[in-house]
């Protein structure tokens, strides 16, 4: 068979049927024999949001976080939303900081297999969204990618702001103390 015919059968044949596979153990199946179910990314995405806050609306729920389950979703979003920073405070944080400010997201992020750490995205007026880590050391700034996933996040996000989920500097601080407690 012609490689330009193999990829029209490939291509065309919905059922896949025709194909002979030189595999004949029970072990092996074809993919599209798989049941699966969709995932609800950005609606996972909020029902993580608001759970960590269920005991105590007013403050993150670490152990919320722990569990057996939120760490496979730890793998699948490296980040996590928790909450909300007014611009001002934010301005006290990283005074640095000279763009206009639309809004300011508060995630806990996975840096590394074993690292969790408070990462601020940065929504500007010009609609350019930075990616703000303080450490001891440097304020690290990068900007993210106008049609990269975290924008869309971003997006979605901006519709959960309530006063409710607005932290201050000393509730981050607490929680950036509680995580050094995550492990994955």
């Amino acid at each position: 068979m012609e490689n330009d015919e193999l990829l029209k059968k490939l291509v065309f044949n919905r059922k896949k049927t025709g194909f002979k596979t030189k595999y004949k153990d029970k072990k092996f199946i074809e993919a599209y024999t798989v049941k699966h179910s969709k995932f609800i990314y950005f609606q996972t995405l909020e029902w993580i949001f608001k759970r960590c806050r269920k005991k105590n609306q007013s403050f993150i729920n670490i152990d919320f976080f722990k569990t057996k389950r939120l760490s496979l979703y730890f793998d699948i979003y490296t980040k996590l939303y928790i909450g909300f920073m007014k611009n001002e405070e934010f301005l006290s944080l990283v005074p640095s900081y000279s763009e206009y400010i639309e809004n300011v997201f508060i995630t806990i992020e996975k840096i590394n297999s074993k690292e969790f750490d408070i990462v601020y995205y940065v929504k500007n007026q010009n609609g350019k969204l930075k990616r703000v880590r303080l450490t001891k050391k440097e304020v690290s700034i990068k900007e993210k990618e106008l049609d990269g996933f975290t924008n869309a996040e971003v997006r979605f996000m901006k519709y959960l702001i309530e006063d409710k989920f607005y932290l201050q500097k000393n509730q981050i601080r607490a929680v950036k103390e509680k995580i050094k407690e995550l492990r994955v």
